[in-house]
């Protein structure tokens, strides 16, 4: 992530010693951003990781 923000620093002018010295403030921006999206988007699944059925025992793949 500290390279994806030292590169959108960089697009907005900054120096690279700017950007480096910015770069992991701006990463953890961007980290939470992404942690966000995707608990917005699991949010909104009709069915929760919890509500999985499991597939064992007797449903067995079998090769051809």
């Amino acid at each position: 992530m500290e390279l994806n923000a030292i590169g959108q620093l960089r697009d907005m002018g900054f120096t690279m010693k700017e950007a480096r010295s910015q770069a992991q403030e701006l990463a953890q921006q961007l980290l939470t951003d992404a942690k966000t999206q995707i608990e917005d988007q699991l949010a909104g699944c009709k069915h929760n990781p919890n509500d999985c059925v499991a597939l064992s025992g007797r449903y067995q793949l079998v090769q051809v």
